[in-house]
């Protein structure tokens, strides 16, 4: 189909734009929830990724599916991009998400994280939990900000303006991602389901909406699932979102949630009929769940106004930044979409931009 300059099927209802570090991740498993079919492609271009595309659509006929362009790096082959936008059905509805540009940067800032020790299974009830828990630590602040690559921001951070000029003539919707922080998500995913005829969420699932959903800036990711082998049993501890399949038995040890940073987490057990012990096993878990937390805690990561301060510091970076930006947002200036107003961070950096060329800093 790709070598025969094949459009796409045209069994999608909408394309969605995004990119890297905007809370994509957990849209996508929003969307998901109200039976919208898409699927997160990783950063492939030109065939690979008209071919995911294509079997999408082939072998979901009858569901609701849409077109995802996110984690994608422009640029890269100019030939095989017009190939593989030309190849979109050109009538149909775009869905473009945004994020203040600090906030995003921030969440770059707070990737940088490297496991320093192996993750290996717990025999027994270990109690020593500085071994399970602190296998991985921050960058810290100066190796992350020397390791910042601002120029790369604009192939695959900042590619809105860029992905929008292959569909000008679209009817398109601009959504700020502020809006499905856990506050805001549920009433954010009704009126997107109005507006583009998806299933609303379901009122008894408001919790599921509540809850943060991606790990990248977290130690949770490489700490988790903790693996404990006790007595012939094999029990997890993990975060959901790291195993959507798992059953969840954290009902036979506590009668609460168990929540770190925002994340829910749940334990597993492969044969819940040989529990033995019941009591000195929920004591380990309460004492390694606030390891956890513990580690979680005391971690320092970036805010916007680090940021702010970086930048201010950093003409280069700066100037470079501003220069990205401004043609990121232009679409957005130019329909006044009103949500940029709303970007405390971003004005401020227009501030700082404005004093600093004023003063030649």
């Amino acid at each position: 189909a790709w070598e025969l300059n094949l459009p796409l099927p045209e069994n999608y209802e909408f394309v969605w734009l995004g990119s890297h570090a905007m809370s994509c991740a957990a849209f996508r498993i929003f969307l998901q929830r109200c039976n919208v079919n898409t699927e997160w492609s990783g950063y492939i271009n030109g065939v690979k990724r008209y071919e995911l595309n294509y079997n999408l659509l082939v072998n979901n006929l009858y569901s609701y599916n849409i077109l995802e362009i996110g984690e994608y790096r422009t640029f890269t082959n100019k030939s095989k991009e017009l190939k593989f936008f030309s190849l979109f059905v050109k009538n149909k509805r775009i869905l473009i998400t945004y994020k203040e540009p600090i906030k995003v940067i921030r969440t770059l800032l707070n990737m940088y994280i490297a496991r320093t020790k192996p993750k290996k299974d717990v025999d027994g009830l270990d109690r020593n939990f500085d071994k399970i828990v602190n296998i991985c630590e921050r960058l810290g602040e100066q190796e992350v900000i020397n390791r910042f690559d601002v120029e790369s921001t604009k192939i695959q951070v900042f590619i809105q303006e860029s992905l929008l000029s292959y569909f000008k003539n679209c009817d398109t919707y601009f959504l700020d991602m502020d809006n499905i922080n856990p506050n805001l998500c549920f009433n954010t995913m009704e009126k997107l389901a109005t507006e583009f005829n998806f299933d609303k969420p379901k009122k008894d699932d408001l919790k599921f909406y509540l809850e943060k959903k991606a790990l990248a800036t977290t130690s949770l990711l490489y700490i988790l699932p903790i693996k404990i082998n006790y007595k012939g049993l094999k029990i997890i501890l993990n975060a959901r979102q790291l195993d959507l399949n798992s059953k969840d038995d954290t009902r036979i040890f506590f009668k609460q949630d168990i929540i770190i940073d925002g994340h829910e987490l749940f334990v597993s057990v492969d044969k819940t009929e040989n529990i033995r012990n019941l009591d000195e096993i929920r004591l380990y878990l309460r004492d390694l769940i606030f390891a956890v937390e513990e580690k979680i805690s005391k971690e320092k990561k970036f805010n916007e106004i680090d940021v702010l301060n970086f930048l201010s510091e950093n003409k280069d970076v700066r100037i470079k930044l501003k220069e990205i930006l401004d043609f990121n947002l232009k679409t957005l200036k130019e329909r006044k979409i009103p949500f940029i107003k709303d970007w405390k961070y971003y004005q401020q950096f227009e501030s700082m931009c404005l004093d600093m060329k004023s003063k030649n800093f």
